[in-house]
């Protein structure tokens, strides 16, 4: 028989024929090469597949390297900017995390499309950016407001970050992961974050 799923509020049809044309596409968007420049910039602490590490636990271990500031259980008005903010001399990165890659990478994929558009519609407001600040749950976020709020002036990348056993830069194409659910979402993830002007850059990162 045919097969369905949804998302967004729609059924789609899957089609065999188009599948490995589809994985061929979405793999030229997260090439080996955008992983390695951003497995430099990064320096992420490595996550304990041994220990069934959680996400929060993950998430900790950053919050005395320098750079990095933890803001996972930062939701002003139920909104994630990130779970682990990065900086460097001329960007930021706003990384948000995920165990995984399967069917719930749709909720790390909507989490990240919420975060872009609230950052987005906020930039010469800070309103957004100051409720993360003030926002009492989690870490204290370890510098002043106002530094806090300047370090959005710069080049903005948002990195959806995976935790998975098995290594998808090893391979040519995803066909290796059986959740087309998942790679649909980042499909239409990286189709989103075209409609931002000026842009904001979005990185698939598989975390060490």
């Amino acid at each position: 028989g045919e097969k369905y799923f949804w998302m967004n509020g729609k059924f789609w049809k899957i089609d065999r024929d188009f599948l490995p044309y589809f994985n061929e596409k979405i793999f030229e968007n997260i090439s080996e090469k955008a992983y390695r420049e951003i497995d430099d910039d990064i320096p992420c602490q490595k996550f304990d597949h041994k220990k069934s590490e959680s996400e929060g636990a993950y998430n900790k271990k950053h919050s005395k390297t320098k750079g990095f500031f933890v803001l996972d259980k930062k939701t002003p008005n139920g909104v994630e900017l990130c779970d682990l903010l990065y900086e460097t001399d001329n960007t930021i990165y706003l990384i948000h995390i995920k165990i995984g890659f399967d069917r719930d990478i749709r909720v790390l994929a909507s989490q990240i499309m919420t975060a872009a558009r609230h950052l987005f519609e906020d930039r010469n407001k800070n309103t957004y950016v100051s409720a993360v600040y003030d926002h009492r749950a989690g870490e204290k976020i370890q510098c002043s407001k106002t530094d806090f709020i300047k370090k959005f002036s710069k080049k903005t990348v948002f990195v959806f970050a995976f935790a998975s056993t098995e290594n998808i830069f090893d391979k040519k194409s995803f066909t290796g992961f059986k959740s087309n659910i998942a790679k649909l979402e980042i499909f239409d993830l990286l189709k989103g974050f075209k409609k931002f002007t000026p842009p904001y850059e979005l990185k698939i990162w598989q975390l060490p």
